[in-house]
């Protein structure tokens, strides 16, 4: 479980990835493809959104691996 926004801010696109591949949340992911497309567009917002701030913040950015 990720209790921290850090811990979800760094797996920001990992979870997009997982989510993806079916293998997010565990065992086999979400078996409703409409209900994963909706989840997989609220992950990338996030994602965009983590790396904006960090952009703000002279972070460095972590590219997607997918």
């Amino acid at each position: 479980m990720l209790s921290y926004p850090n811990q979800a801010l760094s797996l920001q696109h990992e979870t997009v990835r997982q989510i993806k591949e079916k293998r997010m949340p565990p065992p086999a992911g979400i078996f409703d493809d409409q209900e994963r497309q909706q989840l997989i567009e609220l992950a990338q917002t996030f994602a965009q959104a983590g790396d904006q701030a960090l952009a703000y913040e002279g972070e460095k950015i972590t590219s997607e691996k997918n």
